[in-house]
C-alpha cells in the first residue's frame, strides 16, 4: 500500500503535461519561469500525493513505537513531510538546471490542449486510492482493449522512466533517513545503504506493474489516439528532458525532507518526557 501511494504521486509528477489552468502573463526571471512550468505540469499536486506515500514509508524507518507514542511520531511526520516542503526543495533543484530555450519551448508545449487535458487527468488520479487502481487494472487486463491500453501505459512508463523514478525516490528516502540516524547511532558492520538499495531493487517488477496500471488508469478517459499522441510528446527530446528534471527534483526533495523529518523525531526522542 505504501509503495502504491508512492507510485500514484510519481505518475502525476513526471508525466509532463499541464494542469489546465488559464494562461498567465509570460514570466520573466528564471525562478518565475520554473514556477510557471511546475504549475502547468501539476507538480504541486503530484508532490502532495507523494508526501502521503512518503509518510507511510518513513514511519517504517522511524518506528511507530519509537516513544511508545505512535500518535506523536505520526504528528511529527505530518508536520515535516508535506507537499509544500517537497515542492520548495523540488523547485529549488529544478531551478539549478535552468535552460532558458528549453523552458520557453516547454511552456509552449504545456499550454497546448492535449497536454492540458492529459495532465488534468494526472492531477485527478493522484488522489485515487491505490486499491481502486489495482481493482480497475485487474478488470481491464482481461479485455483486448484493456491490454492495448496497458501496452501504451508501458510505452509511457519507458518514456518518463516512471518505475525508475519510484525506485530512486524510495532509495533517496532511505538515504535521507540513514544520514539522519548516522549522526545519532554508532555505525555497525556492513553498508546499510547498499543493503537498502538491494532490497529496493528486488521490488522493481512489482513497482513496474503498479506504475503501468496507474498510468493506464490515469488516462482511462482518453482516446487511444490521444494516448499515442501524448506518448510521442513524452518520447521527444523535450519530453524526456522535462521528465528527467522532474525525476531528479523529486529524488532531491525526498532525501532532504526525509532527513529533516527523522532529525526532528530524534530530537523529540532526546527531549525530556513528562
Amino acid at each position: 500500500m505504501r509503495r502504491r501511494a508512492f507510485v500514484m504521486g510519481l505518475v502525476a509528477l513526471v508525466g509532463g503535461g499541464c494542469a489546465g489552468a488559464p494562461r498567465r502573463a509570460a514570466p520573466r526571471g528564471p525562478a518565475a519561469v520554473v514556477a510557471e512550468a511546475l504549475r502547468l505540469a501539476g507538480t504541486r499536486e503530484g508532490l502532495a500525493s507523494l508526501a502521503k506515500g512518503m509518510r507511510g514509508v518513513v514511519m517504517g524507518f522511524a518506528g511507530a513505537d519509537l516513544f511508545g507514542d505512535p500518535d506523536l511520531v505520526t504528528r511529527l511526520l505530518e508536520e515535516e513531510i508535506t507537499g509544500e516542503r517537497l515542492y520548495v526543495a523540488h523547485a529549488a533543484h529544478v531551478a539549478t538546471r535552468f535552460d532558458a530555450q528549453r523552458f520557453e519551448r516547454l511552456l509552449a508545449l504545456l499550454r497546448e490542449p492535449l497536454p492540458r487535458r492529459m495532465t488534468a487527468m494526472e492531477v485527478a488520479a493522484a488522489g485515487v486510492e491505490p486499491d481502486t487502481v489495482a481493482a480497475w487494472a485487474s478488470t481491464v487486463e482481461a479485455t483486448e482493449a484493456g491490454r492495448a491500453r496497458l501496452a501504451l501505459a508501458r510505452r509511457i512508463d519507458d518514456a518518463i522512466r516512471g518505475t525508475e523514478a519510484t525506485l530512486a525516490v524510495l532509495v533517496a528516502t532511505g538515504r535521507g533517513a540513514l544520514r539522519a540516524f548516522g549522526a545519532a547511532i554508532p555505525p555497525g558492520p556492513g553498508d546499510p545503504l547498499a543493503d537498502f538499495r538491494a532490497t529496493v531493487a528486488k521490488l522493481e517488477p512489482e513497482i513496474r506493474a503498479q506504475t503501468v496500471a496507474s498510468l493506464a488508469f490515469t488516462y482511462r478517459d482518453a482516446t487511444m489516439d490521444e494516448i499515442v499522441q501524448y506518448a510521442e510528446s513524452l518520447e521527444s527530446e523535450l519530453g524526456r528532458w522535462f521528465s528527467r528534471l522532474q525525476r531528479e527534483g523529486a529524488v532531491y526533495a525526498a532525501e532532504v525532507v526525509t532527513e529533516a523529518a527523522i532529525r526532528r523525531i530524534l530530537e523529540a526522542r532526546r527531549a525530556p518526557r513528562a
